[in-house]
């Protein structure tokens, strides 16, 4: 049996969560606008609050994160929800997107994302959840809860 776990991120986890973050999002992006290590490196950095992330714990060892920030209106956004691709497929991700979902509810904010619209896993995930899409660009949609 799985046991899940979350923690607070800390300032050392940033190269953590990069490697978990090209692993799980470099070959999207390289069909989208191209993966540049360098830059994404510098974006990664540049954008890394620790204050906004929570680590997913699996059996006591690190394997992914959740990325939130609260946006007027009473939406919560997710930034990102990234497991690392050895602990997909386990329920981990829909465990974890169940909690916050719970949590919205009772709180009464609705849950806003951005899913590529090259990960058709990654929508169907969300679409199973109840997501719907509210609007789309040239590489996302926008889906809300």
């Amino acid at each position: 049996m799985l046991n899940i776990s979350r923690r607070p991120a800390r300032q050392r986890d940033q190269d953590l969560l990069y490697n978990i973050k090209s692993h799980s999002l470099k070959s999207y992006l390289n069909e989208t606008q191209g993966w540049d290590e360098e830059m994404q490196r510098r974006v990664h950095a540049q954008h890394f609050d620790p204050n906004l992330i929570t680590i997913i714990r699996c059996n006591h060892s690190d394997i992914g994160y959740l990325e939130k920030r609260l946006l007027p209106d009473n939406i919560v956004f997710i930034e990102n929800l990234l497991i690392h691709k050895d602990f997909q497929n386990q329920g981990i991700g829909r465990r974890i997107m169940t909690e916050e979902i719970n949590t919205a509810q009772k709180e009464n904010y609705h849950i806003q994302l951005q899913v590529l619209k090259n990960n058709p896993k990654a929508l169907r995930f969300y679409q199973s959840l109840g997501f719907a899409a509210i609007s789309n660009n040239s590489s996302h949609f926008l889906m809300q809860i």
